[in-house]
């Protein structure tokens, strides 16, 4: 359909064409990483391909407009660039806070004898490291170098998943949590009866 239409929407097509054809496949591939890796719907690069749409949309409008035109597709392609890099970062977020969420140690822990298979400087030393992974991420997603942020976010994200291993789950904590409630509630009731 673009490609019979003939004025000033060519220049729109030509310059949109490029970078869609770039970005599409990438900002895919990154939503498909978290709804694969984090078992939901990155909803926020959603709202990005819809925005992006929303500008070629408004581009096409305005094809009249040469300069209205440009900022149009620019802020396309800047939504496009976001649910590209995004979905690696909130990827490395949400494997961050099950790792807080997990790593505090009780003296539950040890009463229901779940090892410690981590130690605090080995737990500090790989969270340096994704932390370190994390801001170069960071500091790559605003300039022309976001593809290497998309790296830098896919090592912090191998380096969570690696750290997270070695922590126990806070699952297994409330299973043997119930399971001492039990046993308790059937001595009790053993003594009643």
């Amino acid at each position: 359909m673009l490609r019979n239409h003939k004025s000033t929407s060519d220049f729109v097509s030509i310059s949109i064409h490029k970078d869609f054809l770039e970005l599409y496949p990438i900002a895919k591939d990154a939503i498909i990483f978290f709804e694969t890796h984090e078992g939901k719907m990155s909803l926020e690069s959603i709202v990005e391909f819809r925005d992006a749409l929303d500008h070629v949309m408004m581009a096409f409008q305005n094809s009249e407009d040469k300069k209205r035109c440009s900022a149009e597709t620019t802020s396309a392609v800047e939504h496009l660039r976001r649910a590209s890099i995004e979905p690696y970062e909130w990827a490395v977020e949400n494997v961050l806070a099950k790792i807080e969420t997990n790593r505090k140690w009780s003296l539950f822990h040890q009463i229901l004898l779940i090892p410690k298979t981590i130690k605090d400087t080995q737990y500090h030393s790989l969270g340096a490291d994704i932390k370190k992974e994390l801001q170069a991420g960071r500091n790559c997603k605003n300039l022309k170098k976001w593809r290497e942020g998309i790296d830098h976010f896919k090592r912090a994200y191998t380096y969570a998943k690696s750290l997270d291993k070695l922590i126990p789950d806070k699952m297994l904590y409330y299973g043997r949590l119930f399971d001492l409630f039990l046993v308790i509630l059937g001595f009790l009731l053993a003594q009643l009866f």
